[in-house]
């Protein structure tokens, strides 16, 4: 059996960098650290874009860009954290999918509902009775369908969650070589 010594952790600017640079790179491996202090330095940018979002219609652009591209790193560097873990990248894409398709079939209910969304904003003590009195079977099974997928949805997302925590492989897998460990000669 091979024995493996373990390169030094990433730095939190290193780590960022990385990830900035491999934004739509799905294939290799990411390491812990490079996981993990991206995910901290995406964290701090929504905390910076959040209000940035309400500065007039300049910052509303900025912050979809931004977080579109956020979006995609983060999917990107997820995918690189399951495969050096041995699995497959699509234990996240599944969850997102299913997201998705949850945040649709909500919408889709809430806008079959025949409701003045204006008048409700001025009277917001009508809004529960207007509701339950616009609802009928189809509206409420779409909102139920969809609050159900993304109920899955999160608990996949926590599985994804537990296996990013997980260690390396050490060695080559089929998504490459550690970034972590290298083989002692």
């Amino acid at each position: 059996m091979a024995n493996y010594a373990e390169k030094p952790q990433m730095g939190f600017i290193e780590a960022c960098s990385t990830a900035c640079k491999k934004i739509v790179t799905f294939k290799g491996r990411a390491r812990r650290s490079e996981f993990w202090w991206a995910i901290l330095g995406i964290f701090i940018i929504n905390l910076i874009m959040t209000p940035v979002g309400y500065m007039g219609i300049a910052g509303v652009i900025i912050s979809n860009l931004v977080s579109l591209a956020i979006t995609i790193l983060s999917l990107s560097l997820t995918f690189r954290r399951l495969h050096d873990t041995g699995r497959s990248g699509w234990f996240v894409g599944i969850p997102f999918i299913i997201s998705m398709i949850g945040l649709v079939a909500i919408f889709y209910g809430i806008l079959s509902m025949d409701i003045n969304i204006f008048e409700l904003i001025e009277t917001p003590d009508m809004l529960s009775q207007e509701i339950i009195e616009n609802m009928n079977n189809s509206t409420s099974m779409n909102i139920m369908a969809g609050s159900f997928l993304f109920i899955i949805s999160g608990l996949l997302s926590l599985v994804v969650f537990v296996f990013c925590c997980l260690d390396s492989k050490p060695g080559t897998n089929k998504y490459g070589e550690s970034p972590k460990y290298v083989e002692e000669v």
